[in-house]
């Protein structure tokens, strides 16, 4: 989704010129570079995103006083080509470690917790490292939960500025690739049984509808 110039101290520039002016001409050819209304070039991402209505996620409410015992959640999000079939794991399942939404750095949170995984989310993921270093921030993401339950719900805004509250469980998205050993697909703590990651990612994948929809991206700035 992007391209990179990268400049060399040795080379010649009138050879830099012509290979930046090249590369100009395929990403313009990929749709990547565009000229905007004042004749300016442009990054831009293609992909174009559209966020689930609220309506198509039932309420915290709703869900804990329905549910007994542990929640399961009967609307997760897709996968993405990296891994097209999910094998959703229990927590318990996937770690030997204690399971917690927060374990680790300050107050619980912090910005190496976050490992990538086969999701090409980096420019959303570059955002919440940042926004992990401001614990009540990160508390105006998951707004509601219920760990008896394993209900944690995710407060987003779509770009109207119209609010998204959906809800998760705590399974983990894995593999079901049996090569795998049914690792994570997707973003995992660096905290092994650390749940705020896994929990953030999933809820804004699920508000796009999988993992695929999310993937390519800017981060704003």
């Amino acid at each position: 989704f992007f391209s990179c110039h990268l400049f060399v101290a040795t080379c010649d520039m009138a050879e830099l010129d012509e290979a930046m002016e090249n590369q100009d001409l395929a990403d313009q050819e990929r749709g990547y570079l565009e000229e905007d209304e004042f004749g300016w070039q442009s990054w831009r991402s293609q992909k174009i995103r559209t966020m689930r209505d609220q309506e198509d996620f039932p309420s915290f409410e709703d869900i804990t006083a329905e549910t007994e015992g542990r929640w399961e959640d009967p609307d997760p999000p897709g996968g993405n080509p990296n891994c097209p079939v999910l094998d959703w794991k229990w927590p318990e399942e996937v770690w030997d470690a204690e399971v917690a939404l927060f374990k680790t750095g300050v107050n619980g949170s912090n910005a190496s917790d976050i490992k990538q995984g086969a999701c090409g989310d980096c420019w959303f993921l570059a955002a919440v490292s940042v926004i992990a270093m401001y614990p009540d921030v990160l508390r105006g993401i998951i707004v509601d939960a219920d760990e008896e339950k394993g209900v944690y719900c995710c407060r987003f805004y779509a770009d109207d500025e119209s609010e998204r509250r959906v809800c998760v469980d705590t399974r983990v998205p894995t593999n079901a690739s049996v090569a795998s050993g049914g690792r994570p697909c997707y973003v995992r703590s660096a905290d092994q049984g650390e749940l705020w990651p896994v929990i953030i990612e999933k809820a804004f994948a699920k508000v796009y509808g999988s993992f695929e929809a999310i993937e390519g991206g800017f981060t704003a700035a």
